[in-house]
């Protein structure tokens, strides 16, 4: 449970470098 909880933080992270990009 709390992996798939980091793999969703991590998407969001990356989604955020991404619109600032």
């Amino acid at each position: 449970m709390a992996e798939q909880k980091f793999i969703s933080v991590r998407g969001a992270r990356e989604h955020n470098l991404k619109g600032i990009d």
